[in-house]
């Protein structure tokens, strides 16, 4: 948020979410966030860490795995995305490996 310090709070996704810790910090800030990462145990950290941090900060968040994203994103549901680790890996609708990056351009453009 360094790159936007201005900008208010609005719908956030932040890919690669992990253990949910940027997630945690928008959600703190006001955002409302949605964690995508391919690790479900990482995904479970992250809600046991939200719910700690708070019942208003885990209302701001939701945790998803890229399985669950990649068929159903729609890049027009957030107005930043996060992107820490664009590496990782998942398989879209159609079985093939993608990273969560290639999820993310191939929403877009079938937006377009």
């Amino acid at each position: 948020m360094e790159q936007v310090p201005d900008l208010a709070p609005g719908t956030a996704l932040d890919v690669g979410s992990g253990e949910g810790a940027d997630a945690i910090w928008l959600a703190s800030q006001g955002w409302q966030v949605t964690g995508v990462d391919v690790s479900t145990v990482a995904l479970e950290r992250a809600a046991r860490r939200a719910a700690g941090a708070g019942v208003d900060i885990a209302a701001r968040i939701l945790f998803f795995t890229a399985e669950q994203v990649a068929a159903t994103l729609d890049p027009d549901s957030w107005e930043i995305v996060l992107a820490a680790t664009l590496a990782r890996r998942a398989r879209d609708p159609e079985g093939r490996q993608v990273t969560i990056h290639d999820a993310v351009l191939h929403a877009r453009r079938l937006a377009a």
